[in-house]
């Protein structure tokens, strides 16, 4: 949202740079902001996830001190320091080192080959238009102004996050927010254009390798439907479905972990919105009343005993949940401690590979 204020100065200085003003352009000039702030004004009026607890300039106030703090690492929310790190640490300066662990722990040859492609194609381009300069590379002051730009830009790109806590700030998973840091230092021809080939082959590695993670989870996703489809050609309408023997993860990449994502897929295939549905998960208790899920540390989902029902995916057997007594055997026999036997995962991370 911040970044969309721009619009209008950028429209303004565009404008200037016609040489056939049209009438109407000093008007439109003038909508634009009007604009704007009517959309910013609806959203302050309508939105529920700024999860504040009194005024707006105090819920901001607090947000801010806490993204000042360099001690803390809150799992939610803007921290500057930790977006720098993230950014200009794990993404920035240490992307070749990720690179390097990625061939190291997931090869693909495929993969690697586009990436000695990308590397030849990135250092000859940069190498014949830097030659072509005559001059060289840019001088120092226009590229310690683009850095102030690029500063400027990735402090506008998080400040939305100034008024909720609504943030992750995670190298990998669903939860992900990533920049690349740019770089200062001006260099021979041949370095820089050496150093920006590895950078970009490095960021090729690392979004190709987390992106095979999601191809798996979707195919494991298609397995499990299947699979449930196979085994309950009809289910009862309002029935909730349990899913055991399942990892919620495939590294950062999400199978199923909540009510949200497997229901919307049962309501989806059987095309009956009363079906509810979760995932056993580490975060699953057993109550007296029923079972009980929570998620990013305040969302919670309750399931009442009765028609419940749990489908363990690896054994291909259901076992129905009448009362906590049923509840507390059933896990006791397949899954004590509700992980399934998977890595240890989080919401919003997943099972971290680096």
């Amino acid at each position: 949202m911040p970044l969309f204020l721009l619009n209008p100065l950028l429209g303004w200085c565009r404008g200037r740079q016609l040489q056939e003003r049209d009438a109407g352009q000093p008007l439109a000039a003038a909508t634009t902001p009007l604009a704007l702030l009517a959309v910013v004004a609806f959203k302050l009026g309508t939105t529920t996830r700024l999860g504040n607890h009194g005024s707006l300039p105090t819920h901001v106030l607090a947000l801010s001190r806490r993204a000042r703090s360099f001690g803390a690492d809150p799992e939610y929310g803007l921290n500057i320091a930790k977006a720098i790190r993230l950014s200009y640490g794990d993404y920035g300066i240490q992307l070749p080192r990720l690179a390097w662990r990625i061939l190291r722990d997931h090869p693909d040859p495929a993969v690697v080959g586009v990436a000695a492609m990308l590397a030849v194609l990135v250092f000859g381009y940069l190498y014949r238009a830097t030659r072509r300069q005559g001059g060289g590379l840019p001088g120092r002051d226009v590229l310690l102004a683009c850095v102030a730009l690029g500063a400027l830009t990735f402090g506008l790109g998080y400040a939305i996050f100034l008024t909720n806590p609504n943030l992750q700030l995670t190298g990998t998973g669903l939860g992900n927010r990533t920049a690349v840091a740019a770089a200062v230092e001006r260099g021979h021809r041949g370095t820089f254009s050496a150093l920006v080939a590895l950078f970009c082959v490095a960021g090729f590695l690392v979004t190709q390798t987390l992106a095979s993670f999601w191809v798996e989870a979707y195919r494991q996703e298609r397995a499990i439907i299947a699979d449930i489809r196979r085994h309950f050609p009809t289910l009862p309408s309002g029935s909730v479905l349990i899913l055991d023997g399942v990892c919620p993860y495939v590294g950062p990449a999400v199978v199923f972990e909540s009510s949200w994502d497997l229901s919307g897929a049962l309501s989806t295939f059987y095309a009956d919105r009363t079906l509810s549905a979760d995932v056993v998960t580490p975060n699953m208790t057993v109550g007296e009343n029923g079972l009980r899920t929570v998620l990013y540390e305040s969302i919670e989902r309750d399931y009442p005993y009765g028609n419940l029902l749990i489908y363990h995916y690896r054994r291909k057997e259901a076992y129905p949940l009448p009362d906590a007594d049923a509840a507390r055997r059933y896990f006791e026999a397949f899954n004590p401690d509700r992980s399934g036997g998977c890595p240890r995962g989080h919401e919003g991370r997943g099972v971290p590979i680096f």
